[in-house]
Parts: C-alpha cells; structure tokens; sequence
C-alpha cells in the first residue's frame, strides 16, 4: 500500500508542466507616461479675494451654502485665483443652495476652471468642516467627466481660510489651505 501511494505522487509530478525559465524580456516597453505635477499651493488675486469674501459673509448670513465660478492662472508648482463667478442661489433653496448640475454646467472651460463653495456650518456647532467632503469629491468626479480638463476646487470653511485641490485624470491632489 505503501509503495502505490508513492507511485501516485510520483506519477502526479510527472504530468504536472516543468517551469521554463524566459529568455529575455517579451513584454512590450512601458508606454511613455502623460502625467504632469499638479501645482503644489494655491494663492489669490486681491479682487478674487475680495469678492470671495463677499460669497462668505452672504452664505453666513443666510446660513447657506453658496458656489461660485473660479478661473485663474496654473503654473507649474501653483495655482493663482483670479476671477470670481458668484451663482445664484434661488429664493427659499434648502442650505445646500444651487445644484451641483448647475454649477458644473455653468464653471466649465474656457471660461471657468472649477468651483468654490462655502462650508458655514459647523459640525459640532463650533467648529468647520475644513474638507471637501465625499459628495464634494463626485462632484469633482462629474466636472472632470464632463470637461475632460484638471480643474480647480476650493472650499471656504472660514471668513479668512480656504482649503483648494486641483483633481484630473489622476484623481485629486491635495493643494493647500490658507487665507484667500
């Protein structure tokens, strides 16, 4: 009994395939790479500033979130804001305030890079939301599907402090948050 047990293990690695060591490298050359460095930091023009100051007081006021329309320069390692789109936010809207369809729609090249909105509430009634949250990062997702084109994206969390990205065809890369 002894002896056709290993004449059974002797015959299953006799029919099992012997390694073969390749010759060469047969796979094809790694095609040459698109991708680029997003811009490392973010920073804004005096009138953008301003203007995105204005949004912020507006959302506090009435408790609201508020979008609007941003273009600027990209650079190499950054990103200048320099023009402001504010979007109107329709009377009796919930706190959410104007669609994100809208907002895609309208924040679209040439004339738009993306999008900046204000995040007034608070999460434990004192302190920001400083992120772009998950439904912020589908939207993203959905600007890029639509523009086919890097675009820039900031959230106000405060009445001094923004915290922007830019987000592609390689996904978000986290840019910087700072005064605007």
């Amino acid at each position: 009994m002894l002896g056709l047990g290993a004449a059974s293990a002797a015959a299953g690695q006799d029919s099992a395939p012997a390694y073969q060591q390749p010759r060469g490298n047969r796979m094809p050359p790694v095609p040459k790479s698109d991708f680029r460095k997003l811009p490392a930091r973010f920073s804004f023009g005096v009138d953008a500033s301003a203007m995105l100051q204005r949004l912020w007081e507006q959302s506090l006021a009435e408790k609201k979130e508020h979008v609007a329309c941003i273009t600027g320069d990209v650079l190499d390692d950054s990103a200048r804001v320099t023009r402001v789109l504010v979007l109107d936010v329709p009377h009796g809207s919930d706190s959410l305030g104007v669609s994100a369809q809208s907002s895609i729609d309208t924040c679209g090249p040439p004339d738009w890079l993306g999008t900046v909105h204000t995040h007034v509430a608070r999460f434990d009634g004192e302190h920001p939301y400083p992120n772009l949250s998950g439904a912020d990062r589908g939207i993203m997702l959905m600007w890029w599907q639509r523009w086919q084109v890097d675009g820039m994206f900031c959230v106000l969390y405060s009445a001094t402090e923004a915290f922007c990205e830019m987000a592609g065809a390689g996904g978000p890369s986290r840019m910087s948050r700072g005064p605007y």
